[in-house]
């Protein structure tokens, strides 16, 4: 029940990157053929991906105890454990969508069989390894293991296709990230409720990026 709580936020939150990567797929099948527009709005939709994962990533990580006592109760302080460790899977699934779109629109797809083979078999041998040990928190971190796993291969696949690279001009978005972390971390200390945090937090994400000049 415990994990099951933590993963129904994790899986709500990979709604969002889907949402995105659909309303960018037409774009990308337009572009397929031009190969610097195809690599450049590729290399910008990463990018902006990650700058709306870091700040949902780091923000969770701080107030994930007040998360679950606000969703669920007090009883749920438990999944907090494998709620932090299943937040940081949020990165490397909000880019990763826009990968898979782009192997799609270049009729890649079957590489996908490797990928859900890969993570498959990952996920099984280190549930068996880390279970036992850990509990649930050992099921979350089997479950990072897979993704960002799998995740790498078919961005390696992608990389050999198109000569993609990382998304570049991160550091903003990092350092944004932090300063966002240390406001929320100061609004909890001084007993903040939950959503107010929340908000403030994400207006300090937002006026660091902007007092930092970052294009998002």
């Amino acid at each position: 029940a415990y994990y099951s709580a933590a993963q129904k936020i994790i899986f709500t939150l990979y709604v969002l990157p889907t949402l995105a990567a659909t309303s960018l797929f037409p774009s990308m099948v337009r572009l397929v053929g031009a190969t610097v527009k195809f690599k450049a709005l590729f290399e910008k939709s990463a990018r902006n991906m990650l700058l709306a994962a870091m700040p949902i990533t780091a923000g969770g990580l701080v107030l994930g105890p007040q998360l679950m006592v606000l969703f669920y109760g007090d009883a749920y302080l438990p999944a907090a454990g494998p709620f932090a460790i299943l937040l940081l899977t949020v990165p490397v699934v909000f880019a990763a969508n826009i990968v898979n779109n782009a192997l799609i629109v270049q009729n890649k797809q079957g590489y996908f069989t490797a990928y859900a083979v890969i993570g498959f078999f990952i996920n099984i041998a280190l549930n068996f390894a880390l279970i036992p040990f850990l509990g649930i928190n050992g099921a979350a971190l089997s479950t990072l293991v897979t993704e960002t796993a799998a995740s790498a291969y078919i961005w390696r696949k992608l990389n050999r296709l198109n000569g993609f690279s990382l998304p570049g001009g991160l550091w903003k978005g990092l350092a944004a990230t932090g300063t966002m972390a240390l406001v929320t971390l100061v609004m909890t200390a001084l007993g903040s409720y939950v959503l107010v945090t929340i908000a403030i937090s994400v207006a300090a994400y937002a006026l660091a990026l902007k007092t930092l000049k970052d294009p998002l």
